[in-house]
């Protein structure tokens, strides 16, 4: 079994992200519109995913949808934690046992 904290290193690379949004725009004070723009733009890279059959990236879905909860992916074999869940008011080192 492996343990995955945070993102993997490929994902820590601006590029990565600027690559992944690079179809996605926005339209100057239309906050609504962009909501429903980025929504779409959202499900229409989960279906990507889901088309492309990569069983690597199956923990972005289980770690993107705003939980803050660890995920087992039995396909991987992998625990994935959130960072988040490493941080005050989750955990400290101080904090008791």
């Amino acid at each position: 079994m492996s343990v995955q904290i945070g993102l993997k290193e490929e994902m820590k690379d601006p590029d990565v992200y600027n690559d992944y949004y690079d179809q996605l725009s926005s339209i100057k004070d239309a906050f609504f519109l962009n909501v429903l723009k980025s929504v779409s733009f959202q499900l229409e890279k989960r279906v990507e995913r889901l088309s492309e059959h990569n069983e690597d990236d199956r923990w972005v879905d289980g770690i993107s949808d705003g939980s803050l909860r660890v995920i087992y992916i039995p396909e991987l074999n992998k625990v994935a934690i959130p960072m988040a869940l490493l941080a005050t008011p989750y955990f400290h080192p101080h904090y008791p046992l």
